[in-house]
C-alpha cells in the first residue's frame, strides 16, 4: 500500500517526463497507430447502412436465430406446455447419471433443446460468415503494415 502511494506520487511529480515517447518505443507506437487506423477503417466499412444486402441478411438472420435460441431455452415452456417441453432433462449434482442419461450422453437433450441448439448454430454460422467477410480487407492491410514495420 505504501509502495503504491510512492509510485503514484512519482507519477504525478514527473508526469510530463514520463509521458514523452522514448526512441526505443517508436516501433510499438507505429504499430499502435496502424492498429488504430485499421480499427477505424473496420468500423467505417462495417457500418450497417454501408453493408451489401447479403451481409445485412446474414446479420439479421443471426440476430433472429440468437433471439429465438434464447427464447426456446429460457421460455416458460415447461410451465405452459408441460414438463415434456423443457429443453433438457432435469439433472442435479446428486442425480444418478446412469438413470438420467443412460448409455447416450445426448439423451439429456430434449427436442426443444435441439431446436435451441440449431438456432444457436445458425446464429454462430451467420456471424462467422460476416466476420470472415469483414476481416478479409483488414487482414490484407494489417499484413502490409506489419511487413513495412519489420523492414524498417
Amino acid at each position: 500500500m505504501i509502495a503504491g502511494y510512492f509510485v503514484q506520487d512519482t507519477l504525478e511529480r514527473n508526469f510530463d517526463e514520463l509521458s514523452k515517447p522514448r526512441p526505443e518505443d517508436q516501433a510499438a507506437i507505429d504499430l499502435e497507430t496502424a492498429a488504430a487506423e485499421e480499427a477505424k477503417s473496420f468500423e467505417e466499412s462495417t457500418e450497417f447502412k454501408k453493408l451489401p444486402i447479403h451481409m445485412k441478411l446474414f446479420l439479421v438472420l443471426g440476430l433472429v436465430c440468437g433471439i429465438f435460441s434464447c427464447i426456446v431455452l429460457a421460455g416458460p415452456w415447461k410451465v405452459l406446455l408441460g414438463p415434456d417441453y423443457a429443453a433438457f432433462k432435469k439433472f442435479e449434482v446428486t442425480s444418478n447419471i446412469d438413470k438420467v442419461i443412460g448409455d447416450n450422453v445426448f439423451s439429456i437433450i430434449r427436442p426443444m433443446g435441439w431446436i435451441a441448439m440449431l438456432f444457436c448454430a445458425v446464429d454462430f454460422a451467420c456471424l462467422q460468415i460476416f466476420q470472415c467477410w469483414a476481416d478479409r480487407p483488414a487482414k490484407a492491410g494489417y499484413s502490409a503494415v506489419s511487413e513495412g514495420s519489420q523492414s524498417a
